[in-house]
């Protein structure tokens, strides 16, 4: 399933890099230009929320019960 692939991936995950970029790009550009964070910034401050609930709870243990309560 995509938890489980995202399990496997995590290791190779440069997420919070990525967002560090984005936001010392909108800092340093914000002078010279009108930045509007689009669809893209949001869902990918989602995914780092997600990445973070996952990181904390395990993501064996919400593979076990959405399993669980599928049955």
């Amino acid at each position: 399933s995509c938890i489980r692939l995202l399990e496997h991936l995590r290791s190779w995950s440069m997420l919070e890099v990525y967002m560090l970029g984005i936001l010392v790009s909108i800092v340093k550009l914000s002078g010279m230009l009108d930045v509007h964070p689009g669809l893209g910034l949001w869902a990918l401050a989602m995914q780092s929320v997600l990445l973070i609930l996952i990181s904390h709870n395990g993501t064996f243990s919400l593979c076990d019960s959405y399993e669980e309560r599928r049955s």
